[in-house]
């Protein structure tokens, strides 16, 4: 059995090249490059790999040059079952900047599905929960999935006892919501866009992730970069802040927070340690160049270094 099931949609091959400095419009010359498999889903599945978690990896996957993925996956010792398309995975470039350190991201839109390839996902999607105790949808959907498909798949997990957990935007995440899933991460921008206002001040945040509360989601975490975060469950609202650190790529940070949160409510935590744990994981891939994804030992580590405070304490 797996206990955990990570679903991308659309999944990508992710191709940093490295540079002192970008200089639009001129021939730059990379130092170093490095690919990876990519997917907010895989990038779950990778952290978890990482912790010692069973997981499985399932969506789609363009046959032209999926293999690079795949290929991958199995010498991370990730088992994954994907649905095949006639078509190319997407390739997204990260150029990162040493001096000063950013990163500049070029992401493809992905491979079309047809309503054949959505059948058939959706019949893997159901024989895979048989295995799982929690299943993570994250991330874009590609051309031609129905703007409710994380919604039909967090009702498919409630009915067989399954932990839904969600990461995604806009329409998607908004479905997704009315279908009440165990937990949702948004960021605070992603979190705006849901109730139609920015969230300009904490209140605006705490309110926000309030109405998410109150029709039945059970934990509610929202990241705010190197600000930090909350996590707001029926009972307490934990808010976390990360020491102050040289941050070299923004990728796969949420998703390694995702990650923290699905393996604190697999090992029984308490709110405060899922918080803690989940705020450190994202600053350690912060920390990271390119796609490198946060490890065990550097993510404990970092959590006795994460401020914690509890901000309220509520009931009903």
């Amino acid at each position: 059995m797996c206990e955990v099931l990570t679903v991308t949609c659309n999944p990508a091959i992710d191709q940093t090249v490295e540079v002192t400095v970008l200089r639009p419009g001129e021939v730059n010359r990379g130092q170093k490059v490095r690919m990876d498999p990519g997917g907010k889903g895989i990038n779950v599945a990778r952290v978890l790999k990482g912790w010692q978690t069973d997981v499985m990896a399932t969506g789609w996957i363009g046959t032209a040059n999926g293999d690079f993925v795949v290929n991958a996956l199995d010498r991370m010792g990730i088992l994954h079952q994907f649905v095949p398309v006639d078509a190319v995975t997407r390739i997204n470039c990260k150029i990162a900047e040493t001096k000063p350190q950013r990163m500049t991201e070029l992401n493809a839109p992905g491979f079309r599905v047809d309503a054949k390839d959505v059948d058939a996902f959706i019949h893997l999607f159901d024989r895979l929960l048989d295995q799982a105790k929690v299943v993570v949808l994250s991330g874009s959907l590609p051309t031609g999935a129905p703007n409710g498909l994380y919604r039909d798949c967090i009702e498919m997990a409630k009915r067989k006892n399954v932990k839904a957990f969600l990461d995604a935007e806009g329409v998607p995440f908004k479905l997704g919501v009315d279908a009440v899933p165990f937990a949702v991460k948004p960021n605070r921008r992603e979190l705006g866009g849901y109730v139609g206002t920015p969230l300009d001040t904490e209140q605006n945040v705490l309110e926000a992730g309030r109405r998410l509360l109150e029709i039945g989601i059970r934990w509610v975490a929202v990241s705010d970069g190197a600000n930090g975060a909350w996590l707001m469950t029926e009972t307490k609202t934990i808010r976390t802040i990360p020491p102050r650190i040289e941050a070299k790529s923004p990728v796969g940070s949420g998703d390694s927070m995702m990650a923290a949160l699905v393996w604190g409510w697999l090992q029984g935590k308490s709110e405060e340690e899922v918080a803690r744990f989940a705020t450190a994981a994202g600053t350690v891939t912060a920390a990271h160049a390119g796609t490198e994804l946060c490890g065990w030992e550097e993510t404990v580590a970092m959590s006795r270094q994460i401020h914690l405070e509890r901000i309220s304490s509520f009931s009903g």
